[in-house]
């Protein structure tokens, strides 16, 4: 398999592809929460994941483990919710992180991707 580049229907197909992806992993986060009793929005939840998910891309951590925690607990308690929750969630997170990686990494090896020039 190698990588080519794509027509603008190949970015349409890619685009709705990532997006159905990004509603199943908010409905994911908001089960998680549901099971763990939190009582929250599943708007808000998704607020807060995406707002959480960027503060993880700053590099001051392994993983966004601390920055991620931190942003849950802050965004959390602004509904009242206690951080032991907030944490709990964040950690939950990082699993389900953790899980997809180990994944992609069985199916990676199974069939790596070959690189081609782009014509």
């Amino acid at each position: 398999m190698s990588i080519k580049i794509f027509n603008r229907k190949s970015i349409f197909k890619v685009s709705l592809i990532t997006i159905l992806v990004w509603i199943i992993y908010f409905i994911q986060v908001f089960f998680l929460a549901k099971s763990l009793g939190i009582d929250i929005s599943f708007a808000y939840l998704a607020i807060c994941s995406c707002i959480a998910g960027l503060i993880t891309l700053i590099s001051i951590s392994i993983s966004g483990i601390g920055t991620r925690d931190i942003t849950f607990i802050l965004l959390f308690s602004l509904l009242g919710i206690e951080k032991e929750f907030a944490v709990a969630i964040s950690m939950l997170i990082l699993s389900m992180s953790i899980v997809m990686a180990i994944i992609g990494l069985a199916c990676w090896l199974k069939k790596p991707v070959r690189f081609s020039k782009a014509i």
